[in-house]
């Protein structure tokens, strides 16, 4: 199922707390990864559709374009499908590793669910799931969780800017809630793209993971460079700290995935919190191209570095 669509790599040797460049994935090299999936009430399209179709595409100043189809009506059609993105890393995250994404735009609306993520494999929770990037809806805040197995836990005593709302990571508690932190700045949805966007950045080391968001006015300076240090950016959103979750037990190396679900299980269950004045359910919506005019990134680029 997995497809790639020109997707190039710029690999460097630059040097940052002992971590290397790995991928750099900015303009045309991050138009690749393409999984396709024919289900629900979203079509992830195969590569070359997706960008006949401008759903994955480079725009005048040289972020990348992911979107859901906002030209295609599929009013009259209760079953109506929308197409959509889903891309997958060729190279796994591993301990050792520093993800940062900067974004202009992320998606949001109602029926908009997006994600950027990681997964340990098919056999879920088996080996982990980190979200770094989720929520739903006209929601405004993002969410940081893990997914595992049971015996992983988040921290009390670990100092974030974040708001643990679930310590328990593993699936099966609070409806797979997972070990959750809600931001406290507007890091999703509207006011993300009022405010010119933002960045996060995930480390996974020795000391476990942690996960930090910037406002565009705070992103620090040497976040773009090849050169990042993370023990000059402050106190993370979210920290799961070794102490209570051995990461190196409950993840395996993790596949990364941005994507647009429409619909699907989070947006339904939380429609009625943003979007319940729009229509009575989610699939309701979904045939009305305009819903998703404002679900698309605009990225400035994903990087990858490791030890």
């Amino acid at each position: 199922m997995l497809r790639a669509v020109a997707f190039s790599l710029v690999v460097g040797s630059a040097v940052a707390q002992q971590m290397q460049l790995a991928t750099n994935y900015s303009g045309s090299a991050l138009c690749v990864l393409i999984n396709t999936d024919n289900s629900r009430v979203v079509n992830f399209t195969d590569p070359v559709f997706a960008q006949q179709q401008q759903l994955l595409y480079v725009n005048q100043v040289g972020n990348v374009i992911v979107k859901v189809d906002n030209f295609t009506s599929g009013v009259g059609n209760a079953s109506y499908v929308r197409n959509s993105v889903q891309m997958l890393s060729k190279n796994p995250i591993t301990p050792g590793s520093l993800v940062i994404m900067d974004a202009i735009h992320m998606p949001f609306g109602c029926a908009v669910w997006p994600a950027f993520w990681m997964n340990g494999g098919p056999n879920w929770p088996l080996h982990g799931e980190v979200d770094i990037v989720e929520n739903v809806n006209l929601a405004t805040t993002n969410a940081y969780s893990l997914h595992t197995e049971d015996g992983c836990m988040a921290s009390t005593e670990v100092n974030i800017t974040g708001n643990l709302v679930n310590t328990d990571c593993f699936n099966a508690t609070k409806f797979d809630e997972g070990c959750k932190v809600v931001d406290t700045d507007l890091s999703y949805g509207s006011g993300f793209a009022t405010n010119g966007g933002g960045a996060f950045a995930f480390l996974w080391n020795d000391d476990g993971m942690k996960i930090w968001f910037f406002t565009r006015s705070a992103v620090p300076s040497d976040l773009s460079s090849a050169n990042p240090n993370p023990a000059g950016w402050g106190t993370p959103t979210a920290f799961y700290p070794s102490s209570t979750c051995d990461t190196t037990k409950f993840f395996g190396p993790q596949t990364m995935i941005l994507e647009i679900d429409v619909c699907g299980n989070f947006a339904v269950d939380d429609w009625a919190q943003t979007c319940s004045a729009v229509a009575a359910q989610c699939t309701d919506v979904v045939p009305n191209p305009a819903t998703f005019d404002d679900a698309y990134f605009e990225i400035k680029y994903i990087t990858v570095f490791s030890k």
